[in-house]
């Protein structure tokens, strides 16, 4: 991001680094299902169904892959899947489904 794209997000021209943040906006928001998105008035109606589908692909290109069901079972809890690969299998948290929480300490 740069030039009129920065100033905009950073005040004006005359002092544009008070306050400025060059960092992109991602906020955004994380749906176990289609049809969770469809019922939230995040997205506009229609883009769930497109968006979705590419977050499919993104976690099945660079999701976490397992080489036992039961480390992702520890790592996931009981959401996982076992996905077969030319050769072998690995397994994979199901899309949406975060990292447990660990206790620290």
């Amino acid at each position: 991001m740069s030039g009129p794209d920065i100033q905009r997000q950073c005040g004006s021209r005359s002092d544009p680094l008070a306050g400025c943040s060059q960092e992109p906006n991602v906020e955004g928001r994380v749906y176990k299902s289609e049809a969770e998105c469809v019922s939230d008035t995040y997205l506009e109606d229609g883009s769930c169904s497109d968006v979705f589908e590419i977050g499919q692909k993104v976690h099945q290109e660079s999701g976490p892959r397992y080489e036992s069901m039961s480390l992702c079972l520890d790592q996931h809890g009981n959401q996982c899947t076992e996905t077969p690969a030319p050769g072998y299998s690995y397994f994979t948290p199901l899309a949406g489904h975060p990292q447990k929480p660990r206790a620290v300490g």
